[in-house]
């Protein structure tokens, strides 16, 4: 998707690594996916839990336009 996406950032977290940075991001299953801009949250829902790649592309394909 990054590469279908070039001016969008996707970044992946480690969690088992970075279990600090899971937490304070509130990540309760994975995958998790937060969307952000300026460093905030997009919106109050701005995130997806689970593995849905067509909901995940319905959302970048939003907030890409």
């Amino acid at each position: 998707m990054a590469e279908d996406f070039p001016d969008t950032a996707f970044l992946k977290v480690d969690v088992d690594d970075q279990a600090e940075i899971a937490a304070a991001a509130n990540v309760r299953a994975m995958p998790t996916f937060h969307f952000m801009r300026g460093g905030k949250l997009l919106e109050d829902n701005a995130e997806i839990v689970g593995a849905d790649p067509g909901k995940l592309l319905q959302y970048v394909q939003h907030h890409t336009k």
